[in-house]
This record gives structure tokens, sequence and C-alpha cells, in this order.
């Protein structure tokens, strides 16, 4: 197992056969499976809470991995620092899907043609190819399945990529015969994933190819992934967890100003979907339940931080996926 799949599993090993088998199945798995077309909707975390209320699974990822073959702490930040910079911006770009002949493609070629059709359906610009074509402008994710892909054919990488090469030991750094997760991370990826420990050509314990239509749905990279991967304890997954590039766009501005009932707060110039939340923060605690409506924001007096404080307005839609901004202004006494 890979310590994100203890993590996952809260220290708790399963049956070695179901584990080597790939049928130690998550609960987070959305579909489909191989010859069935059920499956649930791209959506958060949030809709599994009803569910899993007994000690759900505890999804994680590694921000990097350093050392021989690893990443270096500089990429390792840049690689955050583009992830936290694509929340929202609804990168353009080619999403490409790189065809081999080996068993590492075969064995997943039937969740390519449904996934197709539908990222063409939703007017997504994606291609089915034996390579990348440099100079076709920014790849916004990638999958292959080559124990020694061309990473360095993508040219540009646009801001929340995902990329995978699905082969044995992308996620075995003491291995040398096959290109680590690492290398795409280096070329620009925001993402990117590798088992552990040899896999064999087992399909749920990879991402599934719907890992981009969860992403194109507003989710996380972390949500995108263990929504798609049906067994992922021999899984690493690499990369800045929350990055969002396909969220909803939310924007507003945010005001506090002291009145005689005490602190008047004001939500002006929202901009988002509908069925937006609001919720507001005094020194990171909240106050009073989350609203609907904007107005009215009014906190005692007694309430407020003592001295200097930080009150901290946030929106957020909830469905079906969960995505917030948030503004802090610093209250002075």
């Amino acid at each position: 197992m890979s310590i994100t799949g203890l993590t996952f599993t809260r220290n708790k090993v399963p049956p070695k056969d179901a584990l080597n088998a790939g049928a130690a199945m998550s609960p987070l798995f959305a579909g489909p499976r191989e010859g069935s077309p059920d499956m649930l909707p791209s959506g958060g975390f949030e809709r599994f809470k009803v569910g899993l209320r007994t000690k759900p699974p505890l999804p994680a990822m590694m921000l990097g991995v350093l050392g021989p073959k690893g990443n270096t702490v500089d990429e390792i930040v840049a690689m955050i620092r583009r992830g936290v910079a694509s929340d929202a911006t609804h990168p353009e770009g080619i999403l490409w899907f790189v065809s081999v002949g080996d068993v590492r493609w075969t064995c997943r070629e039937w969740q390519i043609a449904p996934v197709l059709k539908e990222l063409k359906e939703k007017g997504v610009p994606a291609r089915l190819a034996n390579l990348v074509t440099p100079g076709k402008g920014a790849t916004t994710g990638l999958f292959t399945g080559s124990a020694r892909p061309d990473i360095k054919a993508v040219r540009t990488f646009a801001p929340g990529a995902i990329a995978d090469h699905l082969t044995s030991f992308a996620g075995f750094f003491q291995e040398s015969a096959q290109i680590k997760l690492t290398e795409w991370i280096r070329q620009g990826a925001t993402a990117s994933s590798g088992t552990v420990v040899e896999p064999y050509a087992i399909w749920t314990k990879f991402p599934n190819a719907r890992i981009f239509l969860h992403q194109r749905a507003g989710l996380s990279i972390i949500e995108s992934y263990y929504l798609s991967v049906g067994s992922p304890l021999q899984l690493i997954i690499v990369g800045e967890p929350l990055a969002s590039p396909f969220a909803p766009e939310i924007s507003f501005s945010f005001d506090a100003r002291m009145t005689p009932e005490g602190l008047a707060l004001s939500f002006f110039d929202v901009k988002g979907p509908k069925d937006l939340r609001f919720r507001v923060l005094a020194d990171g605690r909240p106050v009073g339940r989350d609203r609907s409506d904007p107005e009215g924001w009014v906190i005692p007096r007694d309430a407020l931080p003592k001295g200097e404080g930080k009150i901290t307005g946030i929106v957020m839609q909830d469905v079906p996926v969960r995505f917030s901004r948030q503004k802090t202004v610093v209250l002075k006494k």
C-alpha cells in the first residue's frame, strides 16, 4: 500500500488478495466499471457525508516528492503556485489522449470513447492521437499509457493541468526503468500520480478517463482523482489538491462598519452562479449560521474580537461543487 492508501483506509489493511487484485473498492468511486454504464454524476465530497457518516475514508494527496528522481523544492513551490492561481480561470487549450499499442493502453481503451463523446458535447477541445503535436497551444490535461512518454513534447501545460502516463512504476522511485510522475510536474503539470508497487494492468488502480470530466465540472484536483480511481490503495497522487481551474467564477466586495448595534457587514457587487451562500468568520470562528441573503449581517459588540481582529466574508456555491471565495477586513478598536 502507499502512504496515502493507508491514510485513505485509516491504517486498516484490506485482505491481501483484494488489495493485489484491485478489488478493495473505494466508496468514493463514481464509476463506471468495465462492462457497466452505471456511474454517479460529478459532485464534491460533501455529497458523501450522509452515506459515510461513521469513519469515512480520508482522501489525501502529497504536495511533492523530493530526493532521487523527485522534484526540487523550487519546482514543488512553483507547482503549488500554479494550482492556486488556476482557480476559476477556465484555461483554454487541448486535452490529449495519447494512444499507444501495448497493454498499458488497451486495458483502459474502453474508457476513452465515451469520455471523448461527452467532452465533445460540452465543447471541450480534446484529441485522440498517437503523439502530442507541438505548436497546438496549451495542454489542459493528458492521458497516455507509455512507460517512457515523450514528456517534453508538451511545450506548455495550462495551470491546473493533470497529466498521467498510467504505468507500473511512475510512483516507485527506487526503480529506474520507467519515467516518474515527477517529470510531469517538472514540465509544468499541476498534478500526476503513480503506483508504488507493481500494479499489473488492472484498471481499478489508476485514474479513469472520467477524471477530466469531473475536473471540467468544477471539482478540485483531489476530488477529481478520488471520484475516478476505483481502488486507490497502491497509488500516490502528487500535486496541488485544491486547484480548481474550472470552478464557477465568484467575485464580490466586502465591507464592515461599526454601528450602535454592533458591526454591520455588507456583501455587495456579488457575481456568480445562483443559490450562493454567505458566511462570516470573526478571527476564524463562524458568526451565526450561513445565509442565502447577503444583507442584514450585524455582529453584536460583545461577540467581536477583543482589540484588533479579522472579519472574513465567504461566498460559496455548494451544489454540485463546493467552491468559495473569501475576503478579510481588519477590525481595529
